[in-house]
């Protein structure tokens, strides 16, 4: 009996942290994020659960020729290059040897497919920039903040030079298929698309109709007591590990999936809607992406990469109040509100 084929991808995201921006601060020339804030941050992240975890993908390796894909976001990136160059030359040393592949994704990890086909193409060339300068690498398979996917999107992917991208399990796109295979995008050219499963502490059910399966794996959430090299040991049992890159290479789709509109989010309690529907979210998303035309305008970079950074779907999160722990939702958007007013000044 085949033994079943599955790719473990590592997400690794880190967002800046906003600045306390107050309405009196409009106009001075303040950063619209507090860096310090955002690397003490990061580096007890660091600290307290990647290291552990990569630590444990080190002493895996050649073991079951274990193997697995990396997402880094632009912001995670650039703050591991910073503050830990030798884990970035770790990782480096498994991309070399085989062990693991790259992902592609959104820079600032936005919500740009979903408003704007230009800003969604520079966050792109952003990412795969810093990514090749760091590791000399160019990622063909991409994955979008919360596996946001239409078949426009999928068309934009494949001008951008993806050959395939994540989706979520949305049963009625599946067309009665069961979802742990290799799907093709219906588009006019070659895309493929695959199913993301999110491993929430959870052993994975496998099934003899089981041809791929791509487990999405956050080094932040629980991990039920579990040292990591249990953790993964207990998810790649019985199985066989692959890269993305390899599954791309291995498969020969034969069913399709279309999505005239905009899926995605299913982690999410209340889907898309709970990032980009209620009226801060709403008002927020519209003041940004009315600047574009502006901003691109004045073709300052370093301002032109903080307004697309403002896209990241943490902010429009912290927004919802049903998902925020902390500072309230209103204060977000009024700190919010107001770096985008200081950006409309600078523009005008």
């Amino acid at each position: 009996m085949e033994s079943n084929r599955i790719c473990i991808i590592l997400d690794l995201r880190m967002p800046l942290f906003l600045a306390d921006f107050t309405l009196l601060e409009i106009g001075k020339e303040k950063n619209y994020f507090d860096v310090d804030r955002t690397e003490v941050a990061f580096r007890e992240r660091y600290e307290k659960t990647i290291r552990p975890l990569i630590d444990t993908i080190e002493n895996l390796e050649g073991e079951r020729k274990f193997k697995f894909s990396l997402f880094l976001s632009g912001n995670f990136l650039a703050l591991l290059e910073k503050n830990y160059p030798d884990e970035v030359k770790r990782l480096g040393s498994f991309l070399k040897n085989g062990t693991m592949d790259l992902i592609g994704g959104c820079y600032s990890n936005s919500l740009a497919s979903l408003f704007s086909k230009k800003i969604f193409e520079l966050d792109i060339k952003r990412h795969q920039a810093i990514i090749t300068k760091v590791f000399g690498h160019k990622a063909n398979t991409f994955m979008n903040p919360e596996n946001i996917y239409s078949n426009e999107i999928a068309i934009e992917l494949k001008k951008a030079g993806f050959q395939a991208c994540f989706i979520d399990h949305i049963p009625w796109y599946m067309n009665g298929n069961h979802p742990r295979q290799i799907f093709k995008a219906l588009i006019k050219d070659n895309f493929q698309l695959m199913v993301m499963e999110y491993a929430a502490g959870k052993l994975l059910e496998k099934d003899k109709k089981d041809k791929w399966t791509f487990v999405k794996l956050v080094p932040y959430a629980e991990t039920q007591g579990k040292d990591w090299g249990t953790r993964i040991h207990d998810l790649i049992a019985d199985s066989e590990c692959f890269t993305v890159s390899e599954a791309i290479k291995k498969s020969r789709p034969a069913n399709s999936i279309s999505a005239p509109s905009p899926i995605g989010a299913v982690a999410r309690p209340q889907g898309l809607a709970g990032l980009i529907q209620n009226p801060m979210q709403k008002k927020s998303l519209e003041t940004l992406f009315s600047l574009e035309e502006q901003i691109l305008k004045k073709g300052d970079k370093n301002l032109i990469d903080q307004w697309i950074g403002l896209s990241n779907v943490e902010y429009l999160l912290s927004m919802n109040p049903d998902k925020v722990e902390g500072t309230r939702p209103y204060d977000i958007f009024i700190r919010y509100m107001n770096i985008l007013t200081d950006i409309n000044i600078r523009i005008s």
